[in-house]
């Protein structure tokens, strides 16, 4: 697999206030500090201490990483060994390029009586390490801090930010390849079609064509319905996003619920209509789109898709019969 990416190199030591009023001088004294010397001075940070009493874990690691000056703030400021300010580490050293303790961090959030709860964390923050890997240009490093995963969920989910990197830096064999290591069948779907949408922008790269999803028809491991119509909804806009509109129309077809069918036609009709090199849409347009929505047989279900309906109506300019 290609790596283009090269981690921070290691820089002598810097004086810390200096550090502190320079981000690129902070990134050079994470290098050689260690977790002690990094949580030493956490403890005087006032705006952190705030963000510790009033946020939840979530809020506080976004809080953390709103930007890198306020992640290497966090970072060097400090002294508790609070699980939740601990667990902002591992995000705020990747932000900051620091892969590796960023890693040795967040893999000791094990052992502690909230095992489940730390498992959970641990895989969110590896997972976000390695989508910080990828952007690097790490695609190797990313799949190695992916393995290291306990969470399936979470796995899959960085898997494919690791193709998405890929596809975005224009390495396209090797995004589909990366995509097809997904397991979870409606997660490969997504990341498949978010390859096929990147490489149709990028006008450097091989036109993209309905061959082109053909590996997101093939999955079929999708065992519930409700997940096959998404499957089939993400493949059908996918294909209008890149102006087969028609062969989108074509695909709804394939979606077994009703419900999921209407907005997946709405959603082309919208795309179409924003798009000047298409075919104009028309209030004919819709007609097939009611004829599925009128036989749905529950009153509520039938109610929601024709307001679908008759949002789409409105958003294409189609105000009277919205009405």
């Amino acid at each position: 697999m290609t790596t283009v990416g090269v981690a921070p190199a290691y820089s002598p030591p810097t004086p810390l206030f200096e550090a502190l009023a320079h981000p690129v001088l902070l990134r050079n004294i994470l290098s050689y500090s260690s977790l002690a010397e990094v949580t030493r001075l956490l403890s005087q940070s006032k705006t952190l201490r705030q963000a510790a009493s009033e946020s939840s874990l979530l809020k506080l690691t976004r809080f953390t990483n709103k930007n890198l000056s306020l992640a290497a703030e966090v970072l060097k400021n400090g002294a508790v060994t609070d699980t939740d300010i601990i667990g902002s580490f591992p995000e705020a050293l990747a932000a900051a390029g620091f892969y590796d303790k960023a890693i040795e961090t967040a893999s000791s959030m094990n052992g502690t009586d909230d095992g489940d709860d730390n498992l959970f964390m641990k895989g969110q923050l590896l997972h976000n390490i390695a989508a910080y890997q990828a952007k690097a240009g790490l695609y190797d490093k990313a799949i190695e801090t992916t393995n290291m995963i306990e969470n399936e969920d979470f796995k899959q989910e960085a898997l494919s930010e690791i193709a998405k990197a890929q596809a975005e830096a224009g390495f396209y064999d090797e995004a589909i390849a990366t995509a097809n290591t997904i397991e979870n069948g409606h997660e490969k779907v997504q990341a498949l079609c978010k390859i096929t949408k990147i490489q149709a922008k990028d006008k450097a790269a091989p036109a993209v064509s309905l061959e082109s999803f053909q590996s997101a028809f093939e999955v079929n491991n999708i065992q519930i319905n409700l997940g096959k119509a998404n499957a089939f909804y993400t493949i059908a806009k996918a294909q209008a996003e890149v102006g087969f509109y028609a062969e989108a129309m074509s695909t709804t077809s394939m979606i077994t619920r009703a419900d999921e069918k209407v907005r997946a036609m709405c959603e082309i009709i919208k795309l179409q209509s924003k798009d000047k090199a298409a075919p104009a849409v028309s209030r004919e347009s819709f007609r097939a789109v009611f004829e599925v929505a009128n036989n749905i047989q529950d009153n509520f279900n039938r109610a929601c898709a024709l307001s679908e309906i008759a949002k789409a109506q409105a958003e294409v300019g189609f105000y009277e019969k919205a009405m």
